[in-house]
């Protein structure tokens, strides 16, 4: 099994600006903390303006990031979901399940796949080219389309990213918290071999998203099968799979039409109005 960890963090820069005048005369300390010696009481010390002294966005995991969904919280009746799953090529398909963790949302994929096939190795477009799934969240489950609730994430067989929020109604990047890891059951690009899956799972702090772990959300997916090496034209390399619920589609460009996982059950935005 291989498997590698990205994490895409975005970082508060922390700007700390010091004056000094001029003629400073020898031996004057440009330290604003005070030095403690035999006459200085550590009592008198200040320490409540400590400009590291912050909340970070970083979130402990409650799961190990593995690409493996081997913890009993994935089957925990309270907070995690029902699997849904995407039939993909031949007996190819995406399954997909939620956990709520204390500070975090946790997504896990499963997919079984005989033929682990990307787009090159970069970032962006290419990875909906490639094995890999789509995420789509309205995390205020307003039903509103891209706006900056709304997130997108695509993750590629091979590690690679797209990972987008709404804005004014289109997509464009988005500087959030993403950790994640993919679990190989194969090898990438290898017709040698015989593959037969691999797995994805995600942590999302609620804090990256403004939710909770009890607040509704709306989502939907998609799952890219590619099963042909070389060119990227849809239909002749790869497909792209999407969610059916029925006979009614998830489409994942329109909020409206999302499904909404409230604390422990996926139900139609129907049923949750009617609540």
């Amino acid at each position: 099994m291989n498997k590698g960890r990205y994490v895409f963090v975005v970082l508060a820069a922390l700007m700390l600006a010091s004056c000094a005048s001029s003629g400073i005369s020898e031996g004057t300390s440009l330290s604003s903390t005070p030095s403690i010696s035999s006459e200085t009481s550590t009592d008198d010390i200040v320490t409540d303006s400590n400009p590291f002294d912050i909340e970070g966005n970083f979130e402990t995991p409650e799961l190990t990031i593995d690409g493996i969904d081997n913890e009993e919280a994935w089957i925990d009746t309270s907070y995690a979901s029902p699997e849904v799953t995407i039939p993909r090529h031949g007996t190819n398909e995406a399954t997909m399940k939620f956990y709520r963790g204390e500070t975090a949302l946790f997504v896990y994929f499963d997919l079984k796949d005989d033929n682990l096939l990307t787009d090159g190795d970069a970032n962006g477009d290419p990875v909906n080219r490639s094995d890999s799934i789509e995420l789509y969240l309205d995390a205020d489950n307003d039903g509103i389309n891209n706006q900056g609730d709304d997130i997108q994430i695509n993750i590629g067989v091979h590690g690679r990213t797209r990972i987008l929020t709404g804005s004014d109604n289109v997509w464009g990047t988005w500087n959030g918290l993403v950790s994640f890891e993919v679990a190989l059951q194969g090898t990438i690009n290898n017709e040698a071999d015989t593959d037969t899956s691999f797995g994805i799972e995600i942590m999302i702090p609620y804090g990256a998203i403004n939710m909770s772990r009890d607040s509704a959300i709306g989502f939907s997916f998609g799952a890219p099968d590619r099963y042909l090496a070389g060119g990227n034209i849809i239909g002749t390399n790869y497909d792209w799979f999407g969610w059916f619920v029925g006979e009614i589609f998830i489409d994942p460009q329109q909020a409206s039409a999302y499904m909404v996982f409230t604390t422990n059950s996926i139900i139609t935005r129907s049923e949750y109005n009617a609540l």
